[in-house]
C-alpha cells in the first residue's frame, strides 16, 4: 500500500511552487541538474515509456509523449508526470504514428540504398559518391529525428511544418547535432561493454536519459531559431 501511494504521489504530485525554486542553470549545466532535481521521475518516465512501446505500433507516439515531459522538465519545474506523458500521447498520437511511419521508413529506404551502392561500387568506383551520398542523408536524417518529435509534442503546428523545420535545423544546427550524437554514441560504447548488467539500465532509464539529450538539444535549437516565428503550445493550448 505504502509503495503504491509512494508512487503514484511521484506520477501525481508537481514539484515545489516555483517561489522556492532556483533560477535554471544555463548550459551542459541545465540538462544535468534536470538529472539530478527530476532522477526518480525519470525512471518512472522511462518504465512508462517502455510499457506504451509494447504494441510497437505506438512507439512513435510514445517518444512523443516522452519528448513533452522532458522538454517540460528543462522549462518548468512544476508538472504533472502522468497527465503531461497521456494528454501528449492522445493528442498527438495519429500525427506521431504518421510521422514515425515517414521518418523510419525514409531511415530504412536510405540503409538499403547505402547497403545497395556500397556491393555496387566494389565493381564500379564512381558508385562511391552515391554511396556518400546517402552517407549524408542518413546524418541528415538522424539529426532531424532529434527535432521531430519533441517539436510535435510541443509546437502546435501541422505535420508537415514539424517535417520542414526538423530538416532546417537538422541544417542548421550541425556542432550541437553531431556533439548530440556523439554523446549518444559514446553511451551506447559504455553500455555494450558492460553487457548484460546495461540490460538493467535500459529497462531502468536509459530511453529517457537518449530523449532528454535530445530534447535538450531540440529546446536549444528550436529556441535560438524559432522558425517561421512559431511559438511553444503553453500549458493552456496543450491542455
Amino acid at each position: 500500500m505504502f509503495l503504491k501511494d509512494f508512487i503514484t504521489g511521484i506520477l501525481s504530485e508537481p514539484a515545489p511552487k516555483e517561489d522556492f525554486i532556483k533560477p535554471p542553470s544555463q548550459g551542459i549545466r541545465r540538462l544535468f541538474d534536470v538529472v539530478r532535481r527530476d532522477f526518480l521521475k525519470i525512471v518512472l518516465l522511462n518504465l512508462l515509456f517502455l510499457l506504451f512501446c509494447i504494441p510497437l505500433f505506438t512507439i512513435p507516439a510514445a517518444v512523443t509523449a516522452m519528448s513533452k515531459v522532458t522538454m517540460t522538465m528543462f522549462k518548468n519545474p512544476c508538472y504533472y508526470l502522468w497527465e503531461e506523458f497521456i494528454t501528449a500521447f492522445k493528442k498527438e498520437f495519429w500525427k506521431a504514428t504518421l510521422a514515425g511511419i515517414l521518418y523510419y521508413g525514409a531511415i530504412s529506404l536510405v540503409l538499403v540504398a547505402f547497403k545497395v551502392y556500397e556491393n555496387m561500387a566494389l565493381n564500379t568506383p564512381l558508385l562511391y559518391i552515391a554511396v556518400a551520398f546517402s552517407a549524408v542523408c542518413l546524418l541528415l536524417l538522424i539529426f532531424s529525428g532529434f527535432y521531430l518529435f519533441p517539436t510535435i509534442a510541443n509546437l502546435n503546428i501541422s505535420l508537415f511544418a514539424s517535417i520542414k523545420n526538423s530538416v532546417s535545423l537538422a541544417v542548421l544546427c550541425p556542432l550541437r547535432n553531431s556533439v548530440t550524437l556523439v554523446s549518444i554514441l559514446v553511451l551506447c560504447l559504455v553500455l555494450e561493454n558492460v553487457l548484460p548488467m546495461s540490460l538493467l539500465l535500459v529497462l531502468l532509464i536509459v530511453p529517457a536519459i537518449f530523449n532528454l539529450i535530445t530534447t535538450y538539444c531540440a529546446s536549444k535549437g528550436i529556441e535560438k531559431y524559432q522558425l517561421g516565428k512559431i511559438e511553444i503550445v503553453s500549458e493552456k493550448q496543450g491542455t
